[in-house]
Formats: C-alpha cells, structure tokens, sequence
C-alpha cells in the first residue's frame, strides 16, 4: 500500500491521471472495463510480486486480450541485477525498473514507452495508407559510416523530447536524450554521437554554453561533430545567435519533420564529403 500511495503521488506530481490496484485480478478487469468504455489506460505499471499471479502472468493476460494488448507496460522488479529476471520471456514489458527506482528513471521509462508505442502506432497506419505490410521510415539519414545515424538531443521539454524521438524514429536515428545541457556534454564525453540537437534555453546549463563545453572537448581530440541549435524563434538574429556561439545551423521551433530530415542529411552529407576527402 505504501509503494501504491507513492507512486500515485509521484505520477499526479507529473500531471498523469492514475488509478492504483492491489492485485492482478483488480487491475486485469480496470484496464478491460475501461478499454470497453473507450477511455483505455495509455500505460500499465506492473509490480513482479503480486498476489492471485506475479506481473509476469499479468502481463501475458493483457497480452492474450485484443482490447488491451497494446498498452505499454513497464515491470516493476526486486531483482538485483540488469537483464530479464527470473521467468520473464518475449517482448511483454516495454521497460523494467529494479526497485526503489528513481523518480527520473521511472519518468524516463514513461516516455519512452509512451513514445514508441505512438511511433509504432503511426508507422502502422502509414503502412496501411500505403497499402503494405511494412512499417519502415519513408526516408532513413545514416551516417558516414552507414550505420543508423546517433543523435544526441539536448532538451529540457517532456513532450519536445516525446515528439522530437518520434520523428527521429521515423529516420531511423538512434536517439539519447538529455534534459540539459549539463548532462548534454556529460553524455557527448561518455558516448559522443554524429549529430547534436541543441535546444537554446535549458535549465542547469543553456545550449551556447553546453556548446563551448563540447567545442573544448573537441579541440582536445580533432573531432568536428556538427551542434544544431534548435530556437523557438525563426529570426535571423537566432540564427546567427547560434552560428557565434559555435553551433553549425538552427531549427526553429516547433520542429517540422521535413526540415529535421533536410538539417540531418545536409550535415550528414557534409561528414560524407569531409571523410571522403580526408
């Protein structure tokens, strides 16, 4: 009960509507009774300990029910280590957490599985308007070496980080997520990426700063990696705002799918010439 009125407290601090149940069973017949009344849960919590089936048995009866299959779920789990615990087969969870987990973790999770399963949802109805079974990006941006191009993007904003990953997604990109531009440079030095988005205003450090970090770690290995800052404004003061603090272009916000693809594949493109003539 305890572990209930936490999390209960913690997803209404975050503005999401939530219901909490004690058992499978409880929780089994909440989610089919809504779905029935057109209101479905948009994700399902699920503790691996529970009495009447463990959130694995749960899991697999959400799966089994059409009305209901769809739904994220994200495990709960007192396991100690990484990797599927103990008994947990197939693709039933979209995210698991070894508890107590940290509220930016389980928020992390949240999105994430919120974020894929509305990419799958739309990669599907374009498959369908297409008339094919397949549900591939249109258009796919690699980098130099032709793998899947990594994009790190620096973003305090839940639901820009939300849409900017689903149209990333749609590129084929790989994706990391920073919520400032401290943890921007933090996991450029841990993991560099081909391309950084780079919002203007962030908390702890704003993207021009996040960028002369990066630019410093840079001079230090000859790496070029190309920073695109993304501004609410369309204005050529922002632009060049962005140019003189080191960045190599703009988007402006809110950021359109077209011209994401065009600013990853001119620079993209650029990284090919620059590897070729080297």
């Amino acid at each position: 009960e305890v572990n209930r009125i936490i999390l209960l407290e913690q997803l209404n601090a975050w503005g999401l509507a939530a219901d909490a149940f004690s058992s499978a069973d409880e929780a089994y017949a909440a989610m089919a009774a809504a779905a029935e009344k057109k209101t479905p849960y948009a994700i399902a919590i699920l503790d691996h300990q529970m009495p009447g089936g463990d959130g694995s048995v749960l899991a697999r009866r959400i799966k089994d029910a059409p009305a209901i299959a769809k739904i994220p779920l994200i495990l709960l789990t007192s396991a100690g280590a990484k990797g599927d615990p103990a008994g947990l087969e197939g693709d039933l969870f979209a995210a698991y957490l070894v508890k107590p987990a940290r509220a930016s973790m389980l928020l992390d999770s949240i999105l994430t599985a919120l974020n894929d399963n509305a990419v799958d949802a739309l990669q599907q109805k374009a498959a369908a308007m297409r008339g094919d079974d397949m549900a591939s990006p249109a258009t796919t941006v690699n980098a130099a070496d032709g793998k899947p191009l990594r994009v790190l993007v620096a973003e305090d904003n839940a639901v820009n980080q939300m849409v900017v990953k689903a149209m990333l997604a749609r590129l084929g990109c790989e994706v990391v997520i920073a919520e400032n531009g401290k943890l921007a440079v933090e996991k450029y030095k841990n993991s560099g990426a081909d391309i950084i988005l780079m919002d203007i205003s962030m908390p702890e450090m704003d993207g021009e700063e996040a960028t002369a970090h990066i630019r410093r770690l840079q001079e230090k290995t000859g790496a070029r990696t190309p920073i695109i800052g993304v501004t609410a404004h369309a204005l050529r003061e922002d632009r060049q705002r962005c140019l003189d603090a080191g960045m190599d272009d703009y988007l402006p916000k809110p950021v359109k799918q077209d011209a994401l693809a065009d600013v990853l594949q001119r620079w993209t493109t650029a990284q090919w010439k620059k590897r070729a003539e080297g």
